[in-house]
C-alpha cells in the first residue's frame, strides 16, 4: 500500500475512477434503452408496412456501444463471472498475494495488447456506417464504432494499475459501488 501524498492520490484516481464507472454504466443503459426503443418501434409499425432502413444500423451502433461503455463498469464494479473459492479459503500467504495480483495483470496485459491495436483498426475504418444517417444528413463515421472501445480499455488498463498499486484484494470495490450510487 502507498502511503503519503502519492497514497492520497492514487486513492482520488480511484474515486474518480469509481464516478467514471457510474456514468459508462449509465451509458451502457441509456443505450440498451434507445436499442429496445428502436426495436419497438420497428415492430410496432410492421402492421403499417412502415419500415425505416435507419433503424437496424443505429440498432447495431447502440449495442456495440452499450458493451463498451458497459465493459469498464462490469470490471469496476465486479459485476463479471468469478469462481473465487480458491481465493476464499487462502486468506494469507504468497498463493492469496498471487491471486490477488494475477488478475488485474492480466487484464493490464490484455487491455495494452488491444489499445496497442486502436491505430491499426482506426486505419481501416474508412468512410461511413451505411443507413446511420445523422439529422443534418450524411452518416456516422465508422470511427465513432472504436472511441468507446478505446475509452473503456483505456479506463480498465488505468483501474488495472490502481489496484495493483493499492493491493486490493478481489471483490474490496463493493464497498465503494454503494458509496457512487451502484445497486
Amino acid at each position: 500500500m502507498i502511503g503519503g501524498p502519492a497514497g492520497r492520490a492514487l486513492t482520488r484516481l480511484d474515486a474518480v475512477l469509481g464516478v467514471l464507472g457510474v456514468v459508462f454504466r449509465q451509458l451502457a443503459i441509456i443505450c440498451l434503452l434507445l436499442m429496445l426503443t428502436v426495436t419497438a418501434v420497428t415492430i410496432l409499425l410492421r402492421p403499417f408496412d412502415i419500415a425505416y432502413y435507419w433503424m437496424w444500423p443505429w440498432t447495431m451502433i447502440l449495442f456495440v456501444w452499450m458493451t463498451f461503455f458497459g465493459l469498464f463498469a462490469v470490471y469496476r464494479f465486479r459485476k463479471d463471472i468469478v469462481i473465487d473459492i480458491v481465493v476464499r479459503r487462502l486468506t494469507s500467504g504468497p498463493a492469496a498475494a498471487m491471486l490477488r495480483t494475477l488478475p488485474p495483470l492480466v487484464l493490464l496485459a490484455v487491455s495494452l495488447t488491444v489499445l496497442s491495436q486502436i491505430p491499426a483498426l482506426i486505419a481501416v475504418q474508412g468512410g461511413p456506417i451505411d443507413g446511420a444517417l445523422l439529422p443534418g444528413g450524411g452518416e456516422l463515421s465508422r470511427l465513432f464504432l472504436t472511441v468507446p472501445m478505446a475509452l473503456s480499455m483505456s479506463l480498465v488498463a488505468l483501474q488495472s494499475v490502481v489496484d495493483l498499486l493499492l493491493a486490493r484484494p478481489t471483490g474490496a470495490r463493493a464497498a465503494d459501488a454503494a458509496q457512487v450510487g451502484e445497486p
